[in-house]
């Protein structure tokens, strides 16, 4: 069975809010951000091969070829992605995040846009 990318979108608002306790909290959002890009990636991916022709290497230099792709379909959900791949960056990579809760807020906003937009 194929699985459904939209479930880490909704595992990503299940850890953005219900953090395990008060210290898990910081830990929770950058995992909810980087949960959101991955389930906008995946998607998008899977509506590229699928609407697109997309040929898929299975390797990182996906992330920049499906956004490749979409500019030229649609560029909303490209400039969406790029936004979701550079605020994972950060959660993933640095040791200060600025303004979690807002990136939460906005990485939520852009990945529901991405599903929105991209219908399969």
């Amino acid at each position: 069975m194929t699985f459904d990318w939209k479930r880490y979108n909704e595992l990503a608002g299940f850890l953005a809010k219900n953090p395990a306790d008060a210290d898990l909290v910081e830990a929770c959002q950058r995992s909810a951000v980087s949960r959101y890009y991955y389930a906008a990636f995946n998607h998008a991916h899977a509506y590229c091969q699928a609407k697109l022709r997309y040929k898929s290497e299975q390797r990182a230099s996906d992330h920049s070829g499906v956004r490749r792709a979409l500019k030229g379909h649609n560029g909303m959900v490209a400039l969406q992605l790029e936004k979701l791949c550079g605020w994972r960056e950060l959660c993933d990579y640095r040791d200060e995040v600025d303004n979690l809760p807002n990136l939460v807020a906005e990485a939520a906003y852009a990945s529901n846009a991405v599903f929105s937009l991209l219908k399969r």
